[in-house]
């Protein structure tokens, strides 16, 4: 019996002690977790914050880069907007004293001649340039290839002119012709045409050839002159506004192929841009009078 007693409380006791160890076991296991749960933390926490300090830094130096690609991109705009300005007034610069120079070289070049002066030129036109021939008694004094409804087409193709016993072309004929000028005034009956592109590059076909045959004549290009009010109302192509289109056309190619462009319409019309109605009795082809006019601009327009 005592000894069942004995045995009881050992075990008892012995209980105990598991339990103590199980429970001393189990604190330390929790303590332990909680050990490790603050150190991952801190890693975590420190993993964290090294992160956020390098993309702070990285942020700065992103900062410092974009200010500094600012700075330059502002600095090159700024030098490059000086440097066009500079060229900007430079070239209008250069544009202005372009201008003045030739508004210079146009008056002073300008001289006054005698009828002597076109002894050695050539007259090339259709019928208003044969009337100029004639109302100013020029048939016999200078060399003039002229034919009604000449253009700038035909003056290649049509066999007008009687020359050496032969027929020739005007072209043909120049070829044929000592001469040291050529006044060419032509576009009157192109301006029926539906392209006037079409008409400035047969004009410059001509000059071209001109230039071909004799590479040392000045050559005088005129505008075309208008017609009267009425003819430019009833006709049907010959229209002022188009002769007015067509003197603008021929005037910036006169510039570009380098020949002298000759305003003779100024010389002639009324204060509206039209043909007087005294100057013409079918307001187109220029009476003596308006003739004589003609003349006498041409010979204050000389080089």
């Amino acid at each position: 019996m005592e000894e069942n007693v004995a045995n009881y409380y050992s075990q008892k006791r012995k209980k105990k002690k598991i339990n103590k160890i199980k429970i001393t076991l189990t604190i330390l296991i929790i303590l332990g977790m909680i050990v490790l749960g603050k150190q991952q933390i801190l890693k975590s926490n420190s993993s964290y914050i090294d992160n956020s300090i390098k993309d702070i830094k990285e942020t700065k130096d992103n900062i410092n880069n974009e200010q500094t690609i600012s700075v330059v991109i502002g600095k090159q705009n700024e030098e490059t907007t000086e440097t066009n300005q500079a060229n900007n007034s430079t070239i209008t610069s250069n544009t202005n004293n372009k201008s003045n120079v030739n508004n210079i070289e146009q008056k002073e070049k300008w001289k006054t001649v005698g009828n002597d002066y076109f002894k050695d030129a050539v007259f090339i036109g259709d019928s208003r340039t044969e009337g100029f021939i004639l109302n100013n008694g020029l048939t016999a004094k200078i060399t003039s290839y002229t034919h009604k409804g000449l253009t700038v087409d035909t003056i290649f193709t049509d066999k007008v002119i009687h020359k050496n016993g032969k027929k020739l072309t005007i072209i043909e004929a120049l070829k044929e012709t000592n001469f040291a000028k050529v006044y060419i005034m032509l576009g009157i009956n192109e301006t029926g045409w539906v392209y006037s592109d079409l008409f400035i590059s047969k004009y410059v076909k001509i000059i071209d050839e001109i230039k071909k045959i004799n590479p040392k004549c000045t050559i005088y290009i005129e505008s075309i002159i208008p017609v009267t009010e009425q003819v430019s109302n009833e006709h049907r192509y010959l229209k002022n506004s188009k002769i007015k289109k067509y003197n603008s056309l021929i005037k910036k190619m006169a510039g570009e192929k380098n020949v002298y462009y000759l305003n003779v319409q100024e010389a002639v019309i009324n204060l509206n841009g039209n043909l007087p109605e005294d100057a013409a009795i079918d307001g187109i082809h220029l009476n003596k009078k308006y003739c004589e006019k003609w003349f006498q601009y041409l010979k204050n327009h000389t080089r």
